[in-house]
């Protein structure tokens, strides 16, 4: 007997012995197996429908199957192995439901390698960005399973089928059809005991260092440490750190706020769409399109900010390095009593005077280009009056010529003008102040828009601006700035 029916829920014999109804475990199969013990003998068909209907056996009853074992052993005298003469219908099983995460749920370092088969132990990328409006979670629904029948007609129920579900938290929405799951803004995705959230937010423990790596992240960062050298952050709105940045970097779409200061050591860089505030700033680099706000000093710095630089509480000195600002200066000290060279410079027409270079080198470009064309042309200028007389090839390919020697001639009159443009901009009067409430020291550099001075004594208590008529730096009165 074959291994798969080895065990029986239950074996029906026939009343002389002969043969032997077996019924499975799951009542779904019965087999007919023959055990002939007298001499001669000869079944029916019909002995064993009549076995099978007084054992209440009565669905799925395989007639054509009962047939080919009785007429194999009366005609040919084989005993077949034990052959299924009746099945029922067996239930057929639902699906549970699911649910499919489109985030990572535990975020593990990820290590790459460079072409060069560097590792940047920096990189770890262990922030769970998503997007606003990025699919979260989609759940497949269940799907019942159908009812069967066995063999004795009795009903067969399905395998119990488990329903999933998720829950939607905050900053999260759902679709309609409640099957799916994106988030409602930028940020980092959190899943508690299957509740999916999204946080503007992003919190760092402790200092950003090599158990963070760099930190990209889609909304704020706020970290309860230090940034340390050689690590970068990356928010698209604010950075809040409550301790000291070294020589790291620091780039947000919105404000970034240090609470002790910057240590850039030459090296770092914190740049920022909105403003800037921290204690102090030393040998670093800041790009700020908002108030750059420190509280007691800027020292050696390269600074770009595009608003107002205030250094206005305790010493609020701006010593060394070169500081560059579209709005006003406000600060206690200029420049030091040892005559470090400071550089400040006001106005926009540094950034005026980088377009003008910019554009001019674009000119000059343009200008070689148009040149090198016409130079080509001049053997044949006579021939160009009479182009229609050309064959067809030369004649698309002069037209492509000079079509490209108008285009570069309209590129040179437009940059011309913009060039123009740009120059009646850079002859404007700045408006931009330097104000220094108490010392301006010898050897500070002050450019306040096309004009500068070096200031050879030391001053008190002034405001620097450019005067409208002479076009010379003045000085006069120092004024606060407005709270």
């Amino acid at each position: 007997m074959p291994e798969k029916i080895l065990s029986f829920k239950k074996r029906v014999v026939s009343p002389m012995a002969d043969f032997e109804v077996a019924i499975s475990l799951d009542s779904l199969i019965a087999y007919l197996e023959l055990k002939p013990n007298t001499p001669g003998k000869m079944y029916t068909s019909e002995e064993v429908h009549n076995v099978l209907v007084k054992e209440g056996i009565a669905h799925g009853v395989l007639s054509e199957q009962i047939d080919h074992v009785v007429d194999s052993f009366n005609n040919l005298g084989q005993v077949l192995e034990p052959v299924i003469i009746a099945k029922g219908t067996p239930a057929i099983p639902g699906k549970h439901a699911r649910v499919d995460l489109n985030f990572t749920i535990a975020v593990k370092a990820d290590l790459k390698e460079d072409e060069d088969g560097n590792i940047d132990y920096r990189e770890l990328g262990l922030v769970n960005n998503v997007e606003k409006g990025q699919l979260l979670a989609r759940k497949t629904p269940s799907v019942e399973g159908i009812t069967g029948l066995d063999i004795y007609g009795e009903t067969v129920q399905p395998p119990h089928i488990r329903d999933d579900n998720f829950v939607s938290g905050k900053n999260t929405t759902v679709s309609e059809d409640k099957l799916e799951c994106y988030s409602a803004i930028d940020g980092q995705v959190i899943l508690k005991k299957k509740m999916i959230h999204v946080s503007p937010i992003f919190t760092v423990a402790h200092d950003v260092d090599f158990r963070t790596g760099n930190i990209s992240f889609n909304g704020s960062i706020i970290i309860n440490g230090n940034v340390l050298s050689g690590f970068t952050v990356k928010a698209r709105e604010d950075i809040t750190v409550m301790g000291v940045v070294e020589a790291a970097t620091l780039i947000a779409g919105g404000n970034i706020f240090v609470k002790t200061g910057f240590k850039g050591g030459d090296k770092g860089l914190m740049k920022a769409k909105g403003k800037i505030t921290t204690k102090f700033v030393e040998t670093g680099s800041i790009e700020c399109y908002g108030n750059l706000l420190v509280e007691t000093s800027i020292i050696n710095a390269n600074i770009i900010c595009y608003a107002d630089v205030q250094v206005t509480r305790n010493k609020g000195l701006i010593v060394g390095g070169d500081v560059k600002c579209v709005g006003d200066i406000y600060c206690n000290e200029l420049g030091s009593k040892l005559g470090v060279t400071s550089h400040v410079t006001l106005g926009d027409k540094f950034i005026i005077r980088q377009r003008m270079e910019e554009t001019q080198e674009e000119i000059t470009n343009f200008q070689k280009r148009y040149a090198k064309i016409k130079s080509s042309l001049i053997p044949v200028q006579s021939m160009l009056k009479s182009l229609d007389s050309f064959p067809p090839d030369k004649k698309s390919q002069f037209e492509a010529i000079l079509k490209q020697q108008e285009l570069l001639k309209a590129q040179i009159e437009q940059l011309e003008s913009k060039k123009k443009k740009l120059m009646t901009l850079y002859n404007v009067v700045c408006k931009s102040k330097l104000h220094v409430k108490a010392y301006t020291y010898p050897n500070s550099s002050i450019t306040i828009g096309t004009s500068k001075r070096t200031i050879n004594s030391q001053t008190v208590n002034s405001s620097y601006y450019e005067d409208p008529i002479s076009k010379v730096i003045a000085i006069g009165t120092y004024s606060p700035p407005n709270k």
